[in-house]
């Protein structure tokens, strides 16, 4: 679950009210092959529609990244398209489909925020200091407006942000992240509970593809999580760069592949760092999180034992 949706949830808690529910999604098991429902070939920057939101792409950002959250049927839960800036700021559209903001704000709690009206549509603020969040309802979907002003309190630019904003009923076009991770290659495990999927590319203002991210989770929902496995590839890459001076790594080899894993003195190793063809994979046992803390049982280490044994590279 990305950011927005997080801060939607963090509003629920902050009004007092019970939490939302949201799912996972769903992919092919295996690296070589892609979802069923391949994107239309664009850098990350031609994507500006979601579900009827056209978005507005601001201008110079330093990247891009598109992150998309699916159920096991391929269903999409949220979407959300983020720029990040050199000087810190961030601005993020979401798309949270079937999520009723009545139902899970309710009507009271969302009169008590800041309100702007317009084109028949009502934008609820909720301002945190540096950042500031607008929801709205456009139809059986919600949308978010992340907008992150390192420094500055100043609410102007962000209000003209969502001045900016436009649904088109005509424009229904969702284009989503295939599985592709180069040369990777593993298996799934079928007989785990995987309830859902997510993935996030990233690309430079040039096009160019800077890291492609996976995440299996496990369970039967976020809210009842057993584990999730990760997959992210940093392109044009080194293990100096992608690994942390300040903790401590060791080798170890599984199958002929000779990782840089961190060593964790508290159970089994859980990041795997390999240097392949100029990019960096990293396969990571990301145990379940509560939100508060990450937690790794020895029925996902298990597993995730099991999973590494299934790599390959090309």
């Amino acid at each position: 679950m990305k950011k927005i949706y997080i801060l939607l949830i963090a509003l629920v808690m902050l009004l007092g009210l019970g939490g939302c529910s949201n799912s996972g999604s769903a992919s092919p098991t295996n690296g070589s092959d892609s979802t069923d429902s391949e994107p239309e070939v664009k850098t990350l920057a031609d994507d500006t529609t979601m579900k009827g939101l056209v978005v507005v792409v601001p201008e110079g950002y330093d990247e891009v990244y598109r992150y998309v959250e699916q159920d096991k049927n391929g269903t999409i839960i949220e979407k959300d398209l983020g720029y990040t800036f050199a000087d810190g700021k961030t601005i993020s559209y979401a798309l949270m489909s079937d999520t009723n903001l009545i139902e899970t704000l309710g009507e009271d709690n969302l009169n008590t925020l800041e309100k702007i009206e317009r084109d028949g549509l009502t934008f609820y603020l909720y301002d945190a200091g540096e950042e500031h969040v607008a929801f709205v309802q456009y139809g059986d979907d919600a949308y978010g407006l992340d907008y992150t002003l390192p420094g500055e309190e100043n609410t102007d630019s962000f209000k003209e942000a969502i001045n900016a904003i436009e649904f088109k009923e005509d424009n229904r076009e969702v284009l989503i992240n295939d599985s592709d991770l180069y040369d990777i290659n593993y298996t799934v495990d079928s007989s785990l509970p995987l309830y859902g999927i997510s993935n996030t590319y990233t690309e430079n203002n040039q096009g160019q593809t800077t890291e492609k991210s996976i995440t299996w989770k496990f369970g039967e929902s976020d809210a009842n999580m057993d584990f999730r496995f990760m997959i992210r590839v940093y392109k044009n890459s080194t293990l100096e760069e992608q690994t942390d001076p300040q903790k401590t790594y060791e080798e170890k080899t599984i199958n002929d592949i000779t990782y840089t894993v961190l060593k964790n003195d508290d159970g089994a190793p859980y990041d795997y760092f390999v240097e392949h063809n100029g990019d960096v994979y990293r396969i990571r046992n990301n145990g379940a999180n509560n939100g508060w803390f990450t937690s790794r049982s020895e029925d996902s280490e298990k597993a995730f034992e099991a999973f590494l044994n299934t790599i390959s590279f090309k």
